[in-house]
């Protein structure tokens, strides 16, 4: 999963925008750029659980950082098997 398919989970840019209270633009820029700032992400993803996506969480948020910034596999891993129980 990349940032894109999270955004891509919702109808359009812009009912995910409304959702989130920013620009549809923003939203766009993040598709554009397959990015989400980091500062989004809790709002995202009790967003995305509240409309059942439950794929979306700050784990999953996470990896694709982790793999966007190229992190090794074995720290990935342990990202998934930790969760985020340890922040």
């Amino acid at each position: 999963m990349q940032y894109v398919d999270v955004i891509n989970k919702w109808a359009s840019p812009t009912v995910l925008a409304r959702a989130l209270n920013v620009e549809v633009e923003t939203v766009r820029k993040w598709r554009q750029r397959d990015n989400i700032p980091s500062r989004y992400w809790i709002n995202l993803t009790m967003l995305a659980q509240l409309e059942g996506y439950k794929s979306i969480t700050l784990t999953s948020l996470a990896i694709i950082e982790a793999k966007n910034r190229g992190v090794k596999k074995s720290v990935i891993k342990n990202i998934k098997k930790m969760g985020l129980k340890g922040v």
